[in-house]
């Protein structure tokens, strides 16, 4: 595998709104450094969730023929991921696509949910010949259009602008940040991180700089954020960091593909893809995956304290009451059973 030297790129980890230099900035590609955050709360970093349920089915693994990468559906055939994860440096060229697969929900190394990519189109900024950047952070996204139409089995991500309104939700706690990935540590497991937060931004706010447990392999991989009821994609991991005290993470803020605010050519690129922005969509009834993320619900109830018997399966009746205990004291209304809106609320709660 490729070892990719350190650069530096502006950020730090004070407001919000603007971050100053210098941080030591490395591509989390198929490298061998690793980054991550403490978690005050007993699970792990990072925990291993079930690729095959939405809407961590939405989430890919990008195999090359220079490596591995993440990447996520944003429509039936349509994947977004890192510019990076296809250009290969040694020859000096972008790979052809037909060195290129993507299996939705990958795990234990399955290939259920699988596709070759017809064709794709990145940036025409993103410098092929320079090191991780800032101005390579900006450009560095490509889009993949399958040769098949995966969504159906699998489900796929809306996009959601981390505007001001999303920024104020997150700060009181009435959204929160997630993400998931195929890490190099872990590369035949999908795993999933909760308690992110924002540290600032860099680049004019294309660039989000971030407090995840990030590394090698996560390039592509979505930076999820839970509001208003779902959980959407709001940024592309492009980029790790560090100053020596505190690691952060970078992704490329979705609003560059935004007709309004972003690229005229970015958002032109993924007009095929449909209405990005809308809510997402799970699998189809009895397609491969699951529509409703069952096994991480009873992993977050069993850490509130809700399901006793951690890793193991509990009975319907076991996870109902379960549910209905943390509606309760959530102060929520809803059916007390598992769904995506009940995974966000528990994502939420672990905030608190």
């Amino acid at each position: 595998m490729t070892k990719w030297p350190h650069h530096r790129f502006l950020a730090a980890a004070r407001s919000p709104k603007r971050l100053k230099p210098l941080l030591v900035a490395t591509l989390l590609g198929s490298s061998t450094l690793g980054l991550g955050v403490n978690a005050a709360w007993a699970i792990p970093e990072r925990v291993t969730v079930n690729a095959m349920e939405y809407p961590w089915s939405a989430i890919g693994k990008i195999e090359t023929s220079i490596g591995h990468c993440s990447g996520f559906l944003i429509s039936q055939k349509h994947v977004l991921t890192a510019a990076h994860c296809l250009y290969d440096r040694a020859s000096n060229r972008w790979i052809k696509s037909s060195e290129i697969r993507f299996t939705a929900g990958y795990q234990n190394r399955q290939h259920k949910i699988t596709s070759s990519v017809k064709k794709y189109k990145q940036s025409k900024k993103y410098k092929k010949t320079s090191d991780a950047s800032v101005k390579n952070t900006v450009t560095d996204w490509a889009l993949l259009e399958l040769a098949r139409p995966l969504g159906k089995d699998a489900g796929w991500l809306a996009l959601r602008r981390l505007d001001n309104e999303l920024l104020r939700d997150l700060s009181e706690g009435s959204a929160t940040l997630l993400h998931a990935g195929y890490r190099g540590d872990a590369p035949h497991r999908l795993k999933a991180g909760f308690g992110c937060e924002i540290a600032g931004y860099f680049k004019n706010g294309v660039g989000i700089a971030h407090r995840c447990s990030i590394m090698q392999g996560d390039s592509g991989s979505p930076l999820l954020v839970f509001t208003d009821g779902g959980i959407y994609a709001t940024g592309v991991h492009v980029i790790g960091a560090s100053d020596g005290k505190q690691d952060i993470a970078g992704a490329l803020s979705v609003s560059v593909f935004h007709p309004d605010v972003g690229s005229a050519r970015a958002a032109r690129i993924l007009r095929p893809a449909g209405n990005i922005w809308r809510e997402g969509k799970p699998p189809r009834v009895n397609r491969k995956a699951e529509d409703t993320p069952i096994q991480t619900i009873d992993l977050l109830l069993s850490e509130l304290g809700y399901l006793r018997g951690r890793g193991k399966r509990p009975s319907r009746s076991s996870r109902r009451i379960a549910i209905q205990a943390f509606l309760n004291d959530a102060h929520l209304t809803g059916p007390a059973k598992p769904s995506v809106s009940l995974l966000g609320e528990l994502a939420r709660q672990l905030d608190e």
